[in-house]
């Protein structure tokens, strides 16, 4: 195993955290990222990553959100020099919604732990500051090889629609008002999710509300960026985000979004972009079926402000890559005025 300045380490029940941890080490080349599979604090998994960490000693090792996995690890470390950071990748929408204040409560009090740092920006703002280890942390994207869609004029329907979200997060993406919204589309369409139909309750939802759809299963990385590419539309009205992984990689291949304004990568979006993406109220399922009605009728339109969109996200993927980049710095610079 090779190591880093900076090594990070993450739960393989975090899917979303590792991706970013990935994406972290690719895009940057300052961090070197290993994956949890045990979920065992005694485990001889955990005992070994301490064992290669004390060899290795990196000057800063992040875990990514909090577990009691971590705990351990900490315990393991404890007489090093090295410095502990944790990388909080929820909002404090996701963190009300997932259950997960007091896992953020335990984090911004534990001692041992040098570096807090947030993928959300505000958060940062409203904690005891810079000076005190508390920074913002931007989720990258990996493009590479990523490029937008080449549509054939004139494309039959129906339109292919997209919910992709894994099943613990279906409360938090809005799925009943997503669902009810699409059951009075007059328009020609089918749904596109996966593995949304092994959940009893949401496949009785489906054949009930008479919503067109077919479930892919829950896909391999390889797969999954198959499946992108019939997507016409993709379907991310959520009731709070970060980032939203599953829209930004939709708009980098140039398929327009139905999201709400609590979906940053689509809110941030200049206003010209976005206008039609945001759904104006993600309660009301008619609000949401206008949105969506909108953009199955004008092709054209998905055509030109998904090229645009893409190119909006690559130039927002670099700059959030410099921004990573310096605050790794950042942390390597004050380990090594410290003496780690």
């Amino acid at each position: 195993m090779k190591s880093a300045e900076i090594v990070t380490i993450c739960a393989s029940g975090f899917p979303g955290t590792n991706r970013a941890l990935r994406n972290l080490e690719k895009n940057t080349g300052l961090t070197r990222h290993y994956v949890l599979t045990s979920n065992d604090p005694e485990g001889v998994e955990v005992e070994f990553f301490a064992e290669q960490i004390r060899g290795w000693r990196p000057r800063v090792v992040l875990v990514g959100g909090w577990c009691e996995l971590y705990a351990s690890l900490l315990r393991r470390l404890a007489r090093t020099r090295i410095a502990i950071g944790v990388y909080w990748t929820s909002s404090p929408g996701q963190t009300d919604i997932s259950g997960e204040a007091a896992k953020l409560a335990h984090v911004l009090r534990e001692p041992r732990i040098r570096y807090r740092l947030f993928a959300d920006a505000e958060t940062p703002r409203c904690l005891s500051g810079e000076e005190n280890g508390v920074l913002h942390l931007p989720v990258t994207m990996d493009l590479e090889g990523v490029a937008p869609l080449e549509r054939p004029r004139g494309k039959p329907a129906p339109a292919v629609l997209s919910l992709f979200c894994s099943p613990h997060e279906y409360g938090r993406k809005n799925v009943l008002n997503t669902l009810l919204a699409l059951s009075g589309l007059e328009e020609d369409y089918v749904l596109h999710v996966n593995g949304m139909t092994r959940s009893a309750p949401y496949r009785r939802l489906l054949r009930d509300l008479g919503v067109p759809h077919r479930d892919l299963g829950w896909m391999k990385e390889s797969a999954y960026r198959r499946a992108l590419e019939e997507i016409d539309i993709g379907l991310q009205v959520s009731f709070a985000e970060t980032f939203n992984f599953v829209a930004a990689q939709h708009l980098a291949l140039g398929i327009p979004v139905v999201a709400s304004a609590q979906v940053p990568v689509v809110s941030d979006m200049p206003a010209i972009l976005r206008r039609r993406m945001i759904a104006p109220s993600i309660g009301s399922p008619i609000a949401i079926r206008d949105a969506v009605r909108w953009w199955i009728r004008h092709p054209r339109a998905r055509a030109s402000v998904g090229r645009s969109a893409a190119k909006w996200i690559r130039e927002m993927n670099g700059r959030r890559i410099a921004t990573a980049r310096a605050v790794l710095h950042r942390l390597t610079a004050a380990r090594q005025q410290a003496g780690a």
